[in-house]
């Protein structure tokens, strides 16, 4: 059984035709945050095939709240995957009309900035610390040959966590498979799709250890590009 965990904060800043830099009154979602939080949380449907993928994320939206508070613009400035973006897009165009900021007294058009984490949870135990740490049946090289084969990228892993370009988390399952894919870092939306259906099919890993029993545990493959 998985349940779904939808978290956000709004992160506001305004646009005026002539610059000016402060509201007396920021755009704000009626009824406030707490009403806002009540309505994402009744209206956003996590995609099927996200669920079934184990995707999950940050979505940074960004829209303009016009004088009259209804919204528009409405677009993804970080995104998770092409279905969890596009959800995230439909529950924001689907809000209410806002109540329009104000500037020296006057109503003026608002730009504001949304982050909504997607966190899909699953029932099933996951151990953070196991004894022994799931790993590619194929090792770091066969890793490394198959980013090179498959997504012709200079990304290697690295041997330095602080100093990574990308982090890509995800949980090895007890049958050897991946999921719960999540990558950060300076990287293409390209490059971070291929990524991602990459580790999800490989299903060469040998499931972590603990208390003499396989478990599910998480794994962090760190990545630099040569």
């Amino acid at each position: 059984m998985k349940s779904v965990f939808i978290l956000f904060c709004l992160l506001p800043f305004f646009i005026f035709s002539q610059k000016k830099p402060v509201s007396e009154r920021n755009a704000e979602f009626p009824g406030g945050v707490k009403a806002m939080k009540e309505f994402l949380m009744d209206n956003i449907e996590y995609p099927e095939i996200s669920m079934e993928l184990g995707d999950y994320g940050q979505v940074v939206l960004e829209f303009v709240v016009n004088k009259d508070g209804s919204l528009e613009q409405i677009k993804v400035l970080s995104g998770v995957s092409r279905e969890i973006d596009k959800e995230a897009i439909r529950v924001i165009g689907e809000m209410p009309n806002w109540i329009p900021a104000i500037h020296k007294g006057e109503l003026v058009r608002a730009r504001c900035k949304i982050p909504i984490n997607f966190i899909l949870e699953d029932d099933s135990n996951i151990v953070e610390n196991p004894e022994k740490l799931a790993f590619f049946k194929k090792g770091e090289k066969g890793i490394n040959k198959l980013i090179r084969k498959k997504l012709n990228s200079p990304l290697v892993i690295s041997t330095n966590y602080k100093q990574a370009d990308i982090i890509v988390e995800f949980v090895v399952n007890i049958n050897g498979t991946t999921e719960q894919i999540n990558i950060t870092g300076v990287i293409s939306e390209k490059l971070k799709r291929d990524l991602t259906r990459l580790i999800r099919e490989m299903e060469n890993w040998i499931p972590a250890m603990n208390e003499g029993k396989q478990v599910r545990s998480r794994f962090v493959l760190p990545l630099s590009f040569k």
